[in-house]
């Protein structure tokens, strides 16, 4: 027999292969990655709600700094720089960052929770939304049918959310050629608490065109904007 491989020739040669997979010296689970908030009114502070930083690596995770940014509109508190951790979670512990939402104007508020550590992907981040106050806005009938020369009406409604109490202008838009539709009043003042009206008007004329039209009613208080919509249509 020929020499030199000492193997059969077109065997198959097998090497067994074995390895441990490892978990990245310092990583963490931030759990959940967002938290939302129901409309809370400027001035007031809502209920907490709770983020857990947990230390899923080999090493220690070292948290140094955690903050909601500077908009004012978050808040926190935290067990992970105090006592009993100090900034320093061992393998498998976590900590608890308690936060909560407390608007400095009316609409929708956004920031950051950040949590800067020496982990992979260090600031690890956590997105926050919340509304301040607001209002609603709708009208009934939703929909009117008039005939050309006659005049539809309906009731627009505000409702404050959060105790929303501004004074709101009210437009509409939309109308058909040659019409024009008034709001009675035009200026809504919402004190807070209950719902307010005002009255939306639209004449027409025997020029009007018959068809059908979407009037979009707009109620504005900067930066706030809602609208509402009417199919008005003229036989």
């Amino acid at each position: 027999m020929p020499g030199g491989s000492g193997g059969v020739p077109g065997s198959q040669q097998i090497i067994n292969l074995t390895g441990t997979g490892v978990t990245a010296a310092t990583a963490v689970t931030v759990t959940p990655t967002s938290l939302s908030y129901s409309s809370q009114a400027v001035g007031t502070t809502s209920p907490a709600q709770s983020v857990a930083i947990t230390n899923t690596g080999t090493e220690v995770l070292n948290i140094t700094n955690i903050t909601t940014g500077t908009s004012g509109d978050f808040s926190q508190t935290n067990t992970c720089l105090s006592q009993p951790y100090n900034g320093s979670l061992s393998v498998g512990q976590s900590c608890t960052i308690s936060v909560a939402f407390n608007p400095t104007a009316s609409g929708t508020r956004a920031a950051s929770l950040s949590i800067t550590d020496n982990a992979t992907g260090s600031p690890q981040t956590v997105t926050l939304t919340g509304s301040g106050p607001n209002f609603s806005i709708s009208a009934s009938p939703s929909t009117l049918t008039v005939v050309h020369g006659s005049a539809g009406t309906s009731t627009i409604t505000l409702t404050p959310q959060a105790k929303f109490a501004q004074t709101v202008a009210v437009s509409c838009a939309g109308a058909p050629a040659n019409s024009t539709c008034t709001l009675s009043p035009p200026n809504v003042q919402l004190f807070g608490g209950a719902a307010e009206t005002t009255t939306l008007t639209l004449p027409t004329t025997a020029s009007t065109a018959p068809g059908t039209y979407t009037l979009t009613v707009t109620g504005t208080y900067a930066p706030l904007s809602n609208s509402t919509t009417i199919t008005l249509t003229v036989q």
